[in-house]
């Protein structure tokens, strides 16, 4: 199962590639899923457990799930950020099929 997702790809402010994509309520949780060049390690995906809101994202640092979907090594250029992206996606995908993407406990 493969899902659509919108992504934005786009220079930061430093003028490096990132990959953007947000998927909204996932076993609770919205979740941010960024592509980057990460220092010397190479390019990573992330998803970020979080909340949108009107101005933005909120999460607690050490408490909302943070999941590293794909890592590589190689230059950080529009292209190898879309590839590291859509291979960070797969994995998304394939955490929720499998039902192991963290969920959101109940406060009740």
């Amino acid at each position: 199962m493969t899902n659509t997702y919108q992504t934005t790809v786009q220079k930061n402010l430093n003028g490096k590639w990132k990959a953007e994509t947000m998927v909204k309520n996932i076993n609770g949780y919205d979740w941010e899923i960024s592509t980057y060049k990460w220092d010397k390690k190479g390019l990573v995906c992330m998803a970020q457990a979080c909340q949108k809101t009107e101005f933005g994202t909120t999460f607690v640092i050490f408490q909302d799930p943070s999941i590293k979907l794909y890592q590589v090594q190689g230059r950080g250029t529009e292209k190898a950020i879309k590839e590291t992206h859509e291979m960070g996606l797969l994995a998304f995908d394939k955490l929720i099929a499998s039902g192991e993407l963290p969920h959101r406990e109940s406060s009740e």
